[in-house]
């Protein structure tokens, strides 16, 4: 029961280049692939390494363009997130 939007920023984390060390857990994951009950507004991603920063970086971007490119509610709230976190 995932929206768009979370299965656009799955999509985008799992063919980065931190999807080998990633992985997707939690009530959603669960939800999503067994039980089919709940919508989540979160999802939880576990990541087995720290990747570099500049990788993070890297991401935060790609999931904020392909966001943008399915609604520019998220859109604007990704740049207002940015634009406080300093990226």
């Amino acid at each position: 029961m995932l929206t768009k939007e979370q299965k656009t920023i799955l999509e985008t984390i799992f063919s980065s280049k931190i999807a080998g060390i990633a992985s997707w857990g939690s009530g959603t994951a669960l939800s999503e692939n067994y039980l089919g009950h709940r919508k989540s507004e979160d999802i939880d991603i576990i990541l087995s390494d720290l990747p570099p920063t500049i990788e993070l970086t890297i991401l935060a971007e790609k999931i904020g363009k392909a966001l943008a490119e399915i609604s520019d509610f998220f859109q604007r709230g990704f740049n207002g997130f940015m634009k406080k976190s300093g990226l």
